[in-house]
């Protein structure tokens, strides 16, 4: 990511949020007026302050990861579970008794440097479930080539920066009506989410597991065993 130069011919080498070089002012300005003003590319936008890129940084960033349910409340995490898995469930929004649940998380992760921040990836593996007679099962996360959403600055040291880079990423969560007789079968899914970020000087941070999931018929309780 890199940033604008403006010059008495318009418009450098440089580019702001992948927008490539131009060499004239009215478009240059329009460009800029565009990328700030709607796109929300200001730093402070997303909570950061305007820093230059260190030639080094051994402190890890902090990172915080806020989870968007499809009612509207937010779900916050900074740091991993202690111990055992992370399950966040779902809200059964609206109510539906009876009847098959889709909704959609909004998942924003933030890496946090005073510094600099320099790369925010999110993670995120899906996993098919399936209930019956008191029994639940779930298969493993899917293989991930990279991550499933990410955002970095690419400026060398010297450049312009921020403490803050963010990343956004939408899941879905799925589940059928609640079953019990012996030979059928309920069916859910599972998301496994974790997040890492990156500085200046090359020092991480990485936080996870934390799992997504609305059980068969909006129960909580329905597949714990």
């Amino acid at each position: 990511m890199r940033l604008l130069a403006l010059t008495p011919t318009g418009i450098g080498d440089s580019t702001l949020c992948g927008v490539a070089k131009v060499k004239n002012w009215l478009t240059a300005f329009l460009i800029v007026a565009f990328l700030f003003g709607l796109l929300g590319c200001h730093c402070q936008d997303i909570g950061g302050t305007d820093i230059t890129i260190p030639t080094s940084d051994s402190t890890p960033p902090a990172l915080e990861v806020k989870f968007q349910m499809p009612d509207g409340t937010i779900v916050t995490r900074t740091t991993s579970p202690a111990a055992g898995e992370d399950v966040i469930l779902v809200p059964d929004f609206p109510p539906h008794p009876g009847a098959p649940y889709q909704g959609t998380i909004i998942i924003t992760a933030r890496s946090i440097d005073r510094q600099g921040a320099k790369e925010i990836k999110i993670f995120a593996a899906e996993m098919n479930c399936s209930f019956s007679t008191f029994s639940s099962t779930c298969s493993a996360p899917g293989l991930l080539g990279g991550p499933s959403a990410s955002s970095v600055n690419t400026d060398p040291p010297g450049g312009p920066g921020c403490s803050v880079i963010q990343a956004i990423h939408t899941v879905d969560v799925h589940s059928s009506p609640l079953i019990t007789a012996p030979d059928e079968s309920s069916y859910y899914n599972r998301w496994e989410i974790s997040v890492e970020g990156v500085n200046f000087g090359g020092r991480s941070t990485f936080i996870g597991f934390f799992y997504l999931v609305h059980y068969p018929g909006g129960i909580a309780s329905c597949c714990d065993f």
